[in-house]
C-alpha cells in the first residue's frame, strides 16, 4: 500500500498494481485510472491520504482488467508533425472546440463484456463533463442515442498479439450508419497500456470516419486518467511512425 509520500500533485497516481497478484496487501478487485482508489479498495484498508487518487492498471494479458478504465486522448501537436498533424488537430478542433489543445483532454471509459471478446468505449466527455456526440449540433450535449461510442471486438493475430478492432456505428442510437469505426485498432500489449508516460496506448485510425490523410497514421495517444501526458520520448517515437 502506498504511503502519503508517494502521493504528489493534483494528478496523484498510486504505484502500479497488476490485477490478480496473490499475496498483495490490496485485494485483487477491478480497478481503473478514473475509478477512484476508494472504489477499488475497501474503505477500511484505504489510507485517508489516498482518497481521491487513481491507480494505473497494467496489462497482464486479460482484456477484462480494462473494464471501466477511463482514458484521456492526446493528439499530435499541430503542424509540427506535418500535414497529417494539422489535419488531426483540425478534426479535433471540431470534435472538442479546441479544448484538446489545453489541459482539458477529451476522455472516455472502456467497458469490456464478461466474455472478454468485445467492448465499447463510452461516456465520452469534453472538459471532463460535456457529453460528446458525432453529430456537430449536439456535440457537448450528446445524451442517450446521440452519444459518441466506440464499439470494438478483441481479436488475436497470427503472431499471438491481442488488439481491439472497431466494429460498428459510433453514434449510440444507430442513426448515423455512415459514421462507423470499422477497422480502427490499437494493440493490447504491456508497452502500450497507457499506465505510465512512457507507455501510451497508440490508436490507429483506419475507418472512413477519418480523413484519408490520417488513415494508418498513429497520431492519437491514449493515457489512463491521472497518469498525465505521454513523455516526449514516447511521443516522438510514436509520431515518427506517422511520417
Amino acid at each position: 500500500m502506498a504511503t502519503a509520500d508517494e502521493v504528489v500533485g493534483e494528478a496523484e497516481v498510486l504505484p502500479v498494481v497488476t490485477l490478480g497478484d496473490e499475496g498483495s496487501a490490496v485485494p485483487p478487485v477491478p480497478q481503473k485510472m478514473g475509478r477512484l482508489a476508494e472504489e477499488a479498495v475497501p474503505p477500511s484498508i484505504l489510507p485517508k491520504e489516498l482518497e481521491g487518487c487513481y491507480r494505473p492498471v497494467v496489462w497482464a494479458g486479460d482484456p477484462k482488467v480494462l473494464n471501466n478504465v477511463e482514458n484521456e486522448i492526446y493528439v499530435a501537436p499541430g503542424c509540427c508533425e506535418g500535414c497529417h498533424g494539422c489535419c488531426a488537430n483540425s478534426l479535433f478542433f471540431s470534435l472538442t472546440y479546441g479544448s484538446h489543445m489545453c489541459c482539458a483532454r477529451p476522455s472516455f471509459t472502456i467497458t469490456i463484456k464478461d466474455d472478454g471478446k468485445s467492448g465499447v468505449g463510452k461516456d465520452a466527455k469534453l472538459c471532463g463533463c460535456a457529453p460528446q456526440s458525432v453529430i456537430p449540433c449536439f456535440n457537448g450535449c450528446g445524451f442517450g442515442p446521440l452519444a459518441l461510442i466506440t464499439p470494438f471486438d478483441i481479436v488475436t493475430g497470427e503472431d499471438g498479439q491481442m488488439k481491439w478492432v472497431g466494429n460498428g456505428q459510433i453514434c449510440a442510437g444507430g442513426c448515423c450508419p455512415c459514421m462507423h469505426n470499422k477497422g480502427d485498432y490499437g494493440m493490447l500489449i504491456a508497452t502500450e497500456d497507457g499506465s505510465s508516460p512512457d507507455k501510451p496506448h497508440v490508436f490507429v485510425p483506419m475507418s472512413p470516419f477519418w480523413p484519408p490523410c490520417l488513415t494508418g497514421k498513429p497520431l492519437f495517444l491514449m493515457m489512463q486518467k491521472g497518469v498525465g501526458p505521454p513523455s516526449e520520448e514516447a511521443r516522438v517515437k510514436v509520431m515518427s511512425m506517422a511520417r
